[in-house]
């Protein structure tokens, strides 16, 4: 499998955020009205009982990958037994990487190699600004507003915005020839990603894909940070350091519109997880079926695996 990674820059505000799953969902979508139905089922029957054909990460800030959970600025300022003012300084200055989820690609990969100091002043955020706009509901039966005398027709959705300029790393390890891809991507992004495509949400440009050469190999490593969000398959390793979600996904295209639009909530594991293993693989997690009422309804849960050293101290 090759490791990719696509630089995209967002075209209009979008309605979903930018992870590996809704990226997935879409990409097979744009791969069905280029290559057929028949060619979709072949590809996710080989995903499943074979290898996956082709994983997404989230999106990050260009330049930017996750922060890696449970590890620790070896060089940020102590605060125990040190005269109180002292303490307090430290302490707020400390408190305030908190906020941050994210690390400088150049200063993760030293921190890859199991060098845990002075990053701290490489943190960054997700950049993005996410508001909340109110609806009215709709009946489904009608098409009409809903009236009703107890209120409650109303609904808040988020739309996310970046700057002008800003754009996003997208990493993708595939099995697939690499024409195919980009030309599966450049349908995609120009159709949209995620909710509200309709309304001209969720447009991307593709401005750059290229090989990924600088994350894939390590000697001596002897874990991995995901880079997706991911269940994990029975035999994943499970010593590590994690935080998880649940996500209720909606179906889409000619899906969403029917009587039962929803997928099954599903429990993620967030990415920036870490996981200690000596059986250092490119990939970790599962395909999941029968999430939906509709069979046949199946979603990549698998992540993107980077190899790190854990140092032993």
């Amino acid at each position: 499998m090759v490791l990719y990674k696509a630089n995209i820059k967002p075209l209009a505000s979008f309605a979903s955020p930018l992870q590996s799953d809704t990226f997935f969902g879409a990409f097979c979508w744009s791969y069905r009205y280029l290559y057929g139905e028949d060619e979709l089922v072949g590809l996710l029957k080989k995903s499943m009982n074979e290898i996956p054909q082709i994983i997404f990460s989230n999106a990050f800030p260009a330049g930017y990958l996750p922060l890696p959970m449970g590890i620790y600025d070896q060089d940020r300022e102590r605060y125990g037994n040190v005269e109180k003012s002292e303490a307090k300084k430290a302490y707020e200055k400390n408190k305030k990487y908190k906020k941050y989820s994210l690390i400088r690609k150049d200063q993760f990969m030293d921190i890859q190699k199991g060098m845990w100091r002075g990053y701290s002043e490489y943190l960054g955020s997700e950049q993005i600004t996410e508001i909340e706009i109110p609806h009215n509901m709709i009946s489904r039966m009608s098409g009409n507003v809903n009236e009703s005398e107890e209120g409650g027709n109303l609904f808040v959705t988020s739309e996310f915005f970046v700057e002008d300029g800003k754009t996003f790393d997208l990493y993708i390890l595939s099995e697939l020839d690499k024409d195919c891809i980009r030309q599966v991507l450049t349908l995609m992004f120009e159709l949209g990603i995620g909710a509200d495509k309709s309304t001209g949400k969720g447009c991307f440009g593709l401005l750059e894909f290229v090989v990924e050469k600088e994350l894939c190999f390590l000697e001596g490593a002897n874990a991995y940070m995901a880079i997706s969000n991911f269940i994990p398959a029975s035999n994943d390793p499970v010593n590590g350091w994690y935080k998880t979600f649940v996500k209720n996904g909606k179906l889409d295209r000619e899906y969403a519109a029917g009587q039962f639009p929803f997928k099954k909530p599903l429990m993620y594991i967030q990415s920036g997880a870490v996981f200690k293993t000596e059986d250092i693989k490119s990939y970790y997690g599962t395909f999941m079926e029968d999430i939906a009422v509709i069979n046949g309804v199946v979603v990549n849960a698998c992540t993107i695996a980077i190899p790190m050293i854990i140092p032993e101290k």
